[in-house]
């Protein structure tokens, strides 16, 4: 019955990230030994860590997500759970990726972006 209130802001920046399960954590020990948490702690930044298992998929719910979270930083990794469920033909991909990032991008025009691909 404690009153909840959000964690003082420490003045990092936050990096966004959104990718699979390699991303979410799958094989690492704890959730700060994720390979997005200890970059992010190297780097000196506050993560948002959007990795899914099984995700990474291209599904509008998840960029219109990442288009209203705040974020000085922006990284994406797909590539994995697309081929290996084959859900995709390169006829499909292009739009599919390309209207994934104009709908991140609507929230963040300005925002740093990288884009992995595995």
């Amino acid at each position: 019955d404690a009153p909840v209130e959000p964690v003082p802001a420490r003045g990092r920046k936050v990096w966004v990230h959104h990718g699979s399960s390699v991303s979410q954590g799958s094989d690492a020990a704890s959730p700060s030994t994720t390979w997005p948490a200890r970059a992010a702690a190297l780097a000196g930044v506050d993560l948002v860590n959007l990795g899914f298992g099984g995700g990474a998929l291209l599904d509008p719910f998840t960029a219109r997500a990442l288009r209203d979270t705040p974020a000085d930083l922006l990284s994406l990794k797909f590539g994995i759970n697309l081929v290996n469920a084959d859900l995709m033909r390169l006829r499909a991909l292009g739009p599919a990726l390309h209207g994934f990032l104009d709908t991140v991008r609507e929230g963040h025009p300005e925002t740093p972006l990288l884009v992995i691909s595995a």
